[in-house]
């Protein structure tokens, strides 16, 4: 069977979460953590120890989805990096003691300064190395303090440069893992992005997590599987494991439950692994 979990964001709290999650046969809850009702970085050892023990009572497992959507993994300003860097990590000790399995990042984009000559982007050709030893020791940072939560790099803005300090990082043998948002890996009028696919493909391997959602010609996103119009049969051909953790990021809980069974029924169909 898939280990499904889904994405939380409208539950009203850690509690009701978890309990949905077992409810609609669920795995696991992925929480997200731009959600101010879930930043566990303000939970006590008390609250800590009940939401644990009601996911071990639940036999539902508990990830997290980082926050950062509106600051980068490759900030360099000495104050702010040091800031994120920090709260970070006190999401990872606290993650550790609810016994989290995963923390999804979002590394950005770096800078971007496009020129009124040629219409291009010289800045970062004449930065990259600085952007992507930036983002290197930034997630070295993370990864060094991770504890047993492990931390999964995900392809949204995932351009070259982190590409780039994402293989060399994989090459040093760092444990550093790979989540696939399909929706993502597709630019408006679903087309695939040839780069981050082919990144994909060459470290396939380390891909432990599948976001799953439709997405229309539009671009709108976090749809029900039918509602958009992504053709999902490359996906589960291609990059599926049952070992992987497949977060359904349909929302709220219920359609998520009602994603889940389509996409079981995706997986049987092709002959999941």
């Amino acid at each position: 069977m898939p280990n499904f979990g889904y994405h939380a964001v409208y539950e009203e709290n850690f509690r009701s979460a978890i309990k949905a999650a077992a409810d609609y046969d669920f795995q696991y809850v992925q929480f997200d953590l731009n959600v101010p009702r879930f930043y566990i970085d303000r939970l006590n050892r008390r609250q800590l120890r009940d939401i644990e023990s009601l996911s071990a009572d639940s036999g539902i497992r508990i990830s997290f989805h980082s926050p950062g959507d509106n600051i980068s993994l490759f900030t360099d300003y000495p104050l702010v990096r040091k800031g994120l860097l920090d709260h970070l990590k006190l999401i990872l000790e606290k993650a550790n003691q609810l016994n989290a399995h995963h923390l999804t990042v979002h590394p950005l984009y770096p800078p971007s300064f496009r020129r009124a000559d040629t219409l291009e982007d010289s800045f970062l050709s004449e930065h990259q190395s600085y952007f992507k030893d930036i983002l290197k020791e930034n997630l070295t940072q993370l990864i060094k303090t991770a504890g047993k939560v492990l931390i999964f790099v995900e392809n949204f803005n995932l351009g070259n440069i982190a590409n780039m300090a994402i293989s060399e990082m994989i090459s040093k043998r760092t444990d550093i893992f790979l989540a696939l948002d399909w929706a993502k890996m597709h630019t408006d009028g679903l087309a695939a992005n040839e780069d981050q696919q082919s990144f994909y493909i060459e470290h396939k391997s380390l891909i432990r997590e599948l976001h799953l959602h439709d997405m229309d010609i539009k671009g709108k996103s976090h749809l029900s599987p039918g509602q958009g119009s992504l053709d999902f049969k490359p996906l589960f051909r291609q990059f599926f494991d049952q070992s992987q953790c497949l977060t359904i990021e349909v929302r709220p809980v219920l359609e998520a439950a009602k994603a889940k069974g389509i996409f079981t029924q995706m997986i049987e169909e092709i002959g999941g692994k």
